[in-house]
C-alpha cells in the first residue's frame, strides 16, 4: 500500500473530499486528478482491488483511508470497462456513502460501442450500420 501513498497527492485529494458536497463533485475532481490517473495506469486492476478491499474492511476509517478508498474507486473508472465491470456491478453491496452514486455516474459516462454491418436486401446497394452504446441505440443507413 505504500506504493499508492507515494503516488497519490493525498493532501490535494483530502481537500477535495472534505469540500465535496455531492458525489458528482467528488467523481469529477478525483477523476481529473493526475495522481489518480497515474495510479490507474501504473497499478493493475487486481492490485487496486486488493487495496480497495483491504481499506473497505477497516473497522474505523480515518480521513486518509477514505481518500485512498475514493481515489482507488475513481482510478478504476479509468480502466477498460470489461476489466472492471464485475467490480462496479457489486459496488452496491459495499458500505461506503457514495458508492452507489459513483457507480451510477460511472455507468452514465462509459461508452461501450459495438458495430455491425449487413446488407439490406438483394442487390439493394445499401448497407446498414448499427452503433450501440450503453445508453441508446442509433442506426445509420449508408449508401455504398
Amino acid at each position: 500500500m505504500k506504493d499508492i501513498k507515494k503516488i497519490l497527492n493525498i493532501e490535494a485529494l483530502e481537500s477535495k473530499l472534505v469540500f465535496a458536497n455531492t458525489p458528482t463533485y467528488l467523481y469529477k475532481n478525483f477523476q481529473r486528478d493526475n495522481s489518480v490517473i497515474k495510479i490507474s495506469s501504473m497499478l493493475t486492476f487486481s492490485k487496486l482491488k486488493k487495496y480497495f478491499d483491504e481499506l473497505i474492511q477497516l473497522d474505523k476509517k480515518e480521513l486518509d483511508d477514505l481518500v485512498l478508498i475514493y481515489a482507488i474507486l475513481i482510478a478504476l473508472t479509468h480502466k477498460p470497462h470489461k476489466e472492471v465491470k464485475d467490480f462496479f456491478e457489486d459496488l452496491d453491496s459495499i458500505n461506503l456513502k457514495w458508492a452507489s452514486d459513483i457507480k451510477e455516474i460511472y455507468y452514465s459516462k462509459i461508452k461501450v460501442t459495438n458495430s455491425a454491418s449487413y446488407e439490406l436486401g438483394y442487390k439493394s446497394g445499401l448497407t446498414s450500420q448499427a452503433n450501440c452504446t450503453n445508453s441508446s441505440e442509433d442506426f445509420l443507413i449508408v449508401n455504398n
